[in-house]
């Protein structure tokens, strides 16, 4: 019967601490809407002062073909609008839309100022098709800065749309830049990577005229470095080439202009070094 009075207690101070909490609350909530209201009332005022309207726009760009008010102007930075209603995010969006940029940046500087930095993707290559020429990154993204056609000093992709279906022209497309990547690596320039109507690739190297057949299955990983070391081994025979066939695993099959054929074992097979002859 003795812990009757301490319970009664217990609920009474308990009843009291959550009548002092609800109080509280009420009272918080009440002091939060008093604020919002007057930021609502007030805000407007403070962002939209001439304090912190837009004066300058730096851009800087790494593309020549782009113009800088333009670009100003797909991100919607116009003069005197309020930087604090800069929204840097839609801005960046807008920016990165282009197919021609890789990388968009927009930063705020208060009190009247916006940087924008724009990137340009990196060509690789370029092609042709009825309306002009396009450049292509390493990713296979076909662009035009700021949408001026290029006259590139790159290998041109040559065929590969010609596909009737959009996953056909990718698949051609990528391999056609594997072709690219694969030249570099083994220190030959190619002008242009050509797809024929029956799906046979073809490579025109810069340093000699000669048609190079790849096949419909190139492997240019293991193609390209044969045909560094085919190109090395006639280096005095450039004249008379005509059609250089590097279809097989194992040799290259070379067609000159005087309709003799010649036959070089490429010496990452561990064949001959040297160009042979063979009358046929």
């Amino acid at each position: 019967m003795r812990f009757r009075p301490i319970l009664r207690k217990f609920r009474t101070d308990v009843a009291s601490w959550s009548r002092l909490a609800v109080i509280s609350l009420v009272c918080t909530a009440a002091v939060a809407a008093s604020a919002y209201g007057a930021y609502l009332r007030i805000w407007p005022a403070v962002a939209n002062h001439s304090y912190f309207r837009l004066r300058s726009v730096k851009v800087r760009c790494d593309s020549a073909a782009a113009k800088p008010a333009e670009l100003a102007s797909i991100a919607g930075l116009f003069e005197g609008t309020s930087v604090w209603n800069v929204d840097v995010e839609r801005a960046e969006s807008a920016l990165a839309s282009a197919p021609w940029v890789s990388d968009a940046r927009v930063s705020r500087h208060f009190p009247g100022q916006v940087s924008v930095e724009v990137y340009r993707r990196e060509p690789v290559a370029a092609t042709v098709d009825e309306n002009g020429s396009y450049l292509i990154d390493g990713e296979g993204v076909i662009y035009r800065e700021a949408g001026q056609a290029p006259f590139a000093d790159l290998p041109y992709l040559t065929g590969w749309n010609a596909a009737a279906e959009r996953s056909a022209r990718v698949a051609l497309l990528r391999r056609s830049l594997a072709i690219i990547d694969a030249a570099a690596l083994s220190g030959v320039r190619v002008s242009q990577v050509h797809i024929d109507s029956e799906g046979v690739y073809w490579v025109y190297p810069e340093a000699v005229r000669v048609s190079v057949r790849l096949g419909a299955s190139p492997d240019p990983r293991q193609q390209l470095p044969r045909l560094a070391s085919v190109m090395t081994a006639l280096a005095r025979s450039t004249d008379e080439m005509g059609e250089l066939d590097l279809e097989y695993p194992d040799r290259a099959i070379l067609r000159v202009s005087s309709g003799k054929l010649k036959q070089v074992i490429a010496s990452v097979a561990g064949g001959a070094s040297g160009p042979g002859s063979n009358d046929g």
